[in-house]
Parts: structure tokens; C-alpha cells; sequence
């Protein structure tokens, strides 16, 4: 049941969605055993534990999408197979041998651009035996160990991590200059909210009551913010000796989409 899933192909996020068909945010047994039938997976109280108990980390009864995502990102058994379903696409005799053009087709398949360069080094290094022919056994073992593979393991993690949804954690620091710099820069914004407003990202917090809540405080944050700064403002002019009136329509007037700013930089 487990290795049926490896066939699902897309975006982590996509794929997740398209199971979860109640949008409820969980896969549960009734949607598994819909997939399951879908795959071909004959529908056995047995499979569908089998599966879910492979992908439900918490063991709760029901799969999150950081659950689906943490096994999504570990099998490699998808890639494999999407490795398969290509070569299979492009033998269309069934000899189990593919040529150079079709190498080209298979490659750009699989989410590759190789140069005629690289097309020419990759189907000699593939065709250990010589016989201007490429078996999948030949395919897999080369494809495997090139860059092609990592490339496209790396673009599977990159998938994981923008569907992701990780809590925001202020400690410890990040690493870097510039990012430690916008650390401090959003330190004293960041601070109060981090304290204040919960964190719909957490699954305790995924709930209509407290997502409500969330959206009140934060415009009610905002509001206290642009406060802060129209009274920072004005304190700064009567310093200097600007009168407010210049203060509004040089300093502020540009401001008034500060708070959107705030938003997006927290």
C-alpha cells in the first residue's frame, strides 16, 4: 500500500490537497482508502492501516501536511519510479532500449535541459556497452549517480520546503550579516507579536476561534505601531522645528502605507 503511493507525482502541496478531499487539512482512513482504490490498491482494512501508520508520525489517526510532507521528502522511491514511467513512455516498441533523441525527450522529462554537450557526454557515458543503445538498467544506474539526480532531488526539497509551514522562532539568531542585521532591525516589531498573537502555523492553533483572534490583534498591532510612528513623527519635528503641517505632507504622506509595510517585512 505504502510503495502504491510512490506513483503520486506534483508538488508536495498539490498532491496533499488533491487526497485531502474534505479540505479538512488532515488525510483520514476514508480518504486513504479512496486513494488507495484510485491507485489500484485492493481496499483492505489492512492496507489502509498499513498506510497510514506509515505516514501518521503522531500516530493521532489522521495525516497532517507536515506528516505528508516529512515522508514525501524521504522517498526517493517517487523519483525512481517517475524514472520508470518516463523510459516506459518513450519505449514505444517495448524493447527496453532507448536512442540518443530519445535519451534528449527522456531527460527533458524528468525536468532536465541538457546542453548538446552534456547530451553527447551523458548517452557515452550510458551506453556502457556500446551498441548505440541505452537499457533502463543502464539509464538508472547512470542517471542515479549524475548531477541530473541531485538536481532533481534538490528541486524536490526546495518543493518541501516552500509548502512547509514551520512556526516562527525568534532564538536562536540566524546566521549571516544581512540576516542578522534584519534580525535586530525587526527585533522590537517581531517581539511583541511573537508574545501576543498566536501562531495559526501550529496545528493546537488551526482553529476558527483563534484565527479570528490572530486577525484582530494583528490589525490592532498595526494600529499601535502607526501610532508610534506618527507620534515619533511629530516628536521629531517639533525637535527640529518643522512644523507638523510640513511634517504630514513630506514624512507622513509617504507613510501611509507603512503598516502594509510592517506587515510584509514581519
Amino acid at each position: 500500500a505504502v510503495a502504491a503511493l510512490t506513483i503520486l507525482k506534483g508538488n508536495v502541496k498539490d498532491v496533499f490537497d488533491d487526497i485531502d478531499m474534505d479540505n479538512s487539512g488532515f488525510i483520514e482512513c476514508t480518504e486513504m482508502g479512496l486513494l488507495l482504490e484510485h491507485l489500484g490498491v485492493e481496499v483492505s482494512e489492512e492496507n489502509v492501516k498499513t498506510a497510514m501508520e506509515a505516514l501518521d508520525l503522531n500516530s493521532d489517526g489522521k495525516i497532517s501536511l507536515s506528516e505528508f510532507t516529512t515522508w514525501y521528502a524521504a522517498s526517493e522511491a517517487r523519483l525512481i519510479t517517475e524514472v520508470d514511467q518516463a523510459f516506459a513512455s518513450l519505449d514505444s516498441d517495448n524493447s527496453g532500449t532507448i536512442d540518443k533523441s530519445e535519451l534528449e525527450s527522456l531527460l527533458v522529462s524528468l525536468g532536465n535541459s541538457p546542453s548538446e554537450k552534456e547530451l553527447t557526454a551523458a548517452f557515452e557515458d550510458v551506453d556502457i556497452d556500446g551498441d548505440g543503445q541505452i537499457s533502463k538498467h543502464e539509464f538508472k544506474v547512470w542517471y542515479m549517480q549524475s548531477l541530473f539526480w541531485k538536481d532533481a532531488k534538490k528541486k524536490q526539497e526546495e518543493e518541501i520546503e516552500e509548502a512547509e509551514e514551520k512556526p516562527l522562532e525568534l532564538f536562536p539568531p540566524p546566521s549571516g550579516k544581512r540576516a542578522l542585521l534584519l534580525w535586530i532591525f525587526s527585533l522590537p516589531l517581531v517581539f511583541p507579536l511573537y508574545w501576543t498573537v498566536p501562531q495559526t502555523r501550529l496545528p493546537k492553533n488551526q482553529t476558527l476561534g483563534k484565527a479570528t483572534f490572530a486577525f484582530f490583534l494583528s490589525i490592532l498591532w498595526i494600529a499601535v505601531f502607526s501610532w508610534i510612528m506618527v507620534y515619533c513623527a511629530e516628536s521629531l519635528g517639533k525637535t527640529l522645528g518643522i512644523p507638523d503641517v510640513v511634517m504630514g505632507v513630506f514624512f507622513l504622506a509617504a507613510g501611509t502605507s507603512v503598516p502594509d509595510l510592517l506587515s510584509s517585512v514581519i
